[in-house]
C-alpha cells in the first residue's frame, strides 16, 4: 500500500505540474488521477502496514527506488493517455463525439501520449541498468522477478515505439502494447511483493 501511495501521488504531482506548462490534454484525466490518489491515501491511513526496506542507509537504493517509482507514474501516465486516444479515436470515427474545450484534439493527445511513452521507456532503461548492479551486489529470488518482468515490459514499449516510427502503427495496435507494458510493469512492482507475502 506505501508503493501503491506513494505511486499515486508522484502520478497526480506529476499531472499537476504539467498543468502550468498548459499541457490541455491533462483535464480530461484529472478526475481519474486524483480519484486513485485518494482511494489509497485513505486505504493507507486505515490499514495497518510496514515499510519492509530502510532506504535512507543506501543512497545508491534510495536512488534505485525513487527512480522506479517516478518511471513506474509515467508509464501509469501513457496508459491513461492511450486510453483517451482509443476512446476520442473511436467516437470520431462513429460520429459520437460532441466537440467541448475540455475534450483536447486528437493529434495533441497523440504526441503527447508517444512522448510519455518515450520518456518512460528512456527512465526504464536506467532503472534496468541501476537495477543490475544491485541484483549483482544483494542477490534476492524476488528481485529476478522484477528484472524479468521489467524487461518484459521495456521490451513491449520498445516494440510499441519502433512500430510507430517504422510502420506508422497507430490506434488500437499501439495502445494494447502501452496497455500491456503497464501489465508487465505492475507483475514487477507489485507482483513480486504479493508471492513475497504468500
Amino acid at each position: 500500500m506505501e508503493i501503491s501511495s506513494l505511486i499515486s501521488v508522484i502520478t497526480a504531482s506529476l499531472a499537476t505540474f504539467a498543468l502550468f506548462f498548459h499541457v490541455r490534454t491533462l483535464w480530461f484525466l484529472l478526475p481519474i488521477i486524483y480519484s486513485f490518489t485518494i482511494i489509497n491515501l485513505i486505504l493507507t491511513t486505515l490499514l495497518p502496514t510496514h515499510f519492509m526496506y530502510h532506504l535512507s542507509q543506501n543512497i545508491a537504493l534510495f536512488f534505485h527506488v525513487g527512480l522506479s517509482l517516478f518511471t513506474y507514474s509515467i508509464c501509469l501516465m501513457t496508459a491513461l493517455y492511450s486510453i483517451q486516444l482509443l476512446w476520442i479515436d473511436n467516437s470520431l470515427k462513429n460520429k459520437k463525439l460532441v466537440f467541448s474545450p475540455i475534450i483536447p484534439p486528437l493529434m495533441t493527445v497523440e504526441r503527447h501520449f508517444f512522448r510519455l511513452m518515450l520518456t518512460g521507456e528512456i527512465l526504464l532503461t536506467i532503472v534496468l541498468i541501476s537495477g543490475s548492479f544491485h541484483l549483482a551486489k544483494d542477490f534476492a529470488p524476488q528481485d529476478i522477478q522484477k528484472a524479468v518482468f521489467s524487461f518484459l515490459a521495456w521490451l513491449v514499449f520498445a516494440f510499441g515505439l519502433i512500430g510507430h516510427w517504422r510502420l506508422h502503427w497507430r490506434g488500437k495496435k499501439i495502445v494494447i502494447y502501452a496497455m500491456l507494458g503497464l501489465i508487465l510493469l505492475s507483475i514487477a512492482y507489485f507482483g513480486s511483493r504479493v508471492m513475497l507475502e504468500i
